[in-house]
């Protein structure tokens, strides 16, 4: 008679699928914190992984509100634009050339 291994092996495949999905994150987060432009370094200090209930879905997010204006570019309070230095499309570039094989999200701004 044949042994069923079936959950063993499902939960063995979930936790390197986790482990691997972490991996990944904590790389784009490593090579923000890199690419970060720094002037006082909160932004950059800032840069975080959390995950979702599941730990299937990370999240790399820079809690400072400016940084989005650093990366897309802003209009300055005397009215001069400020070009954007764009430190997480340059970390998102790097992690799929470092991981070709995974599929990375696109980068949202709320």
């Amino acid at each position: 008679m044949m042994q069923w291994f079936g959950r063993q092996v499902e939960a063995w495949l979930l936790r390197r699928a986790q482990n691997a999905t972490e991996r990944v994150a904590h790389h784009l987060a490593d090579r923000a914190y890199v690419h970060a432009p720094v002037d006082t370094s909160f932004m950059r200090d800032s840069i975080l992984v959390t995950a979702s209930t599941d730990h299937m879905t990370f999240y790399v997010v820079s809690p400072a509100f400016y940084s989005v204006y650093v990366e897309l570019g802003h209009m300055s309070v005397g009215g001069k634009w400020v070009s954007p230095n764009p430190f997480f499309r340059r970390a998102i570039a790097n992690t799929r050339f470092a991981f070709p094989s995974i599929s990375i999200g696109p980068m949202t701004v709320t």
